[in-house]
């Protein structure tokens, strides 16, 4: 039962001290929380129960994020940190077997697909942790922060700024810092799509991050067009609705009593979306219009699209989280998905690791990715839950579908430049062409700058382009702004 006691022993690390390895030998409760945890000793966040542990030995209370949906009995670790000299030791729960014939206790959620071999291979536990820290990579780092960017433009440029500008909307500064210096330690380069700060926020708040069998996409300020259950102040949580007219979570709860088919059985049609569409212009837009200042709204093309990619989604998954696998693992509360054991608490985007690179760019092969994606995972503050899209090889027609379209939306024609950390400390955004198997920088293609709208620097670069009257794809040599 989730919620019972359970006893643990650590075993000694080598190399402590007598008082450190009588000290690790504790009891630690099983306990189910809901929301934040405060106090020493109480961890939060992560899909299941919490470890709360009391030695003056050990480090920062750290939560299990068992793997995702529970299918199965499979292990449940955590890394738990000797202040003194950074040594670890492995606990290890009692209850269903792992690998080494430990029990966890029944109801736990583990990591179904630890090891498993398969489309959805998972090399490590997922791990999460409540470890607030007392000061900011961004002041003890300051010098890696500036030299963010492609080290051809000055510091200070239009081009760097915009592309410093860039790197941080799509990745904090706590997880880029880890990423990079876990990039040095294993002499491999890194690309990442972004994951929005919204999403961060909810991370660093203790709400649990989704992992990869969840395949409901996190929210973005496009989706407040599309459903009018959604708040502002959720962007970033995963959700889960139908974006065509008519759909309400309330009215979808009554129809989907007795097993019965989705409210809209059928995939969207031309005549939904010109439906939506005059909803957006005539209902959706005048609700919104006090977020003017703010929120802009997206056009008709990008609305089309993510409106089809919406319906799409909600219509395969749909049966999973109401009939299906994930029943007793989720809860559907309005437009978002919940975790049983976490009813009160969004789940957020993680950082979706893309390919690992070598130091020349190619991609590195799947035998040496295995160390630096464990490392990730099991970081505090990158908390990666999965390994790199490009090594996935899915056998389902949907999530190939799933896999092409990610793949798709970092070309440089349409899409947007990955975060890409390079084991010398350098951190660009670059491109990924699928057909030549490379990353690319956006600063060498002529149609790889549509980028550049999305920043202020990037806006003033277009802006002075015009104003000279430059050829389509050229832009005004980097000089330092003043």
């Amino acid at each position: 039962m989730i919620g019972r006691s359970t006893e643990h022993t650590i075993p000694p690390v080598p190399g402590a001290s007598r008082g450190e390895a009588l000290s690790r030998e504790v009891s630690v409760q099983l306990q189910r929380v809901h929301g934040s945890a405060g106090g020493q000793g109480k961890a939060s966040g992560g899909f299941g129960d919490f470890l709360a542990s009391k030695t003056h030995e050990t480090g920062p209370a750290v939560s299990i994020l068992p793997g995702p949906a529970g299918l199965g009995d499979r292990a449940a670790t955590m890394l738990s940190h000797v202040s003194d000299a950074g040594r670890r030791g492995l606990l290890r729960i009692r209850g269903c077997k792992d690998e080494e014939g430990a029990r966890v206790p029944d109801g736990f959620r583990g990591n179904a697909y630890y090891m498993q071999e398969g489309e959805n291979l998972n090399p490590h536990f997922v791990i999460h942790t409540a470890n607030v820290p007392q000061t900011s990579a961004g002041l003890q780092h300051p010098h890696f922060f500036r030299d963010l960017g492609d080290p051809r433009h000055a510091v200070g440029s239009l081009q760097r700024n915009a592309e410093q500008e860039y790197l941080l909307q799509n990745m904090a500064k706590g997880p880029m810092l880890a990423a990079s210096q876990i990039a040095a330690r294993h002499d491999l380069g890194m690309a990442v799509r972004g994951t929005g700060l919204l999403a961060h926020m909810g991370i660093e708040a203790g709400q649990p991050t989704k992992a990869q069998e969840f395949k409901n996409k996190t929210s973005k300020e496009i989706d407040l067009w599309l459903c009018d259950e959604l708040q502002w102040g959720d962007i970033g949580a995963v959700v889960h609705f139908d974006p065509r007219v008519g759909w309400s979570s309330e009215g979808a709860s009554k129809h989907a009593v007795g097993d019965k088919a989705p409210m809209f059985p059928d995939g969207p049609t031309e005549q939904d979306w010109q439906q939506k569409l005059e909803w957006i212009l005539k209902t959706r837009a005048p609700a919104l219009a006090s977020m003017r200042s703010h929120l802009k709204m997206p056009s008709i093309e990008d609305l089309k699209e993510a409106f089809l990619a919406r319906a799409n989604e909600y219509r395969e998954e749909d049966a999973a989280y109401r009939h299906g696998d994930f029943q007793k693992h989720t809860t559907l509360t309005g437009p978002y998905i919940h975790l049983t054991v976490r009813p009160d608490q969004n789940m957020v985007g993680d950082h979706d690791l893309f390919v690992f690179v070598e130091r020349d760019g190619s991609i590195a092969s799947a035998d040496r990715v295995s160390a630096i994606q464990k490392e990730l995972q099991e970081s505090h503050e990158f908390q990666a839950q999965h390994g790199a899209v490009l090594y996935w090889n899915p056998n389902e027609d949907f999530h190939q579908a799933i896999k092409g379209k990610i793949v798709n939306a970092h070309e440089p024609q349409k899409g947007a430049p990955l975060v890409v950390l390079w084991p010398d400390g350098n951190v660009v955004a670059a491109y990924f062409n699928d057909k030549e198997g490379k990353l690319a920088s956006p600063w060498d293609l002529a149609e790889g700058q549509r980028w550049l709208e999305h920043t202020w620097s990037g806006r003033k670069l277009l802006e002075a382009a015009k104003e000279a009257e430059m050829p389509s794809g050229q832009l005004p040599p980097a000089r330092e702004t003043t």
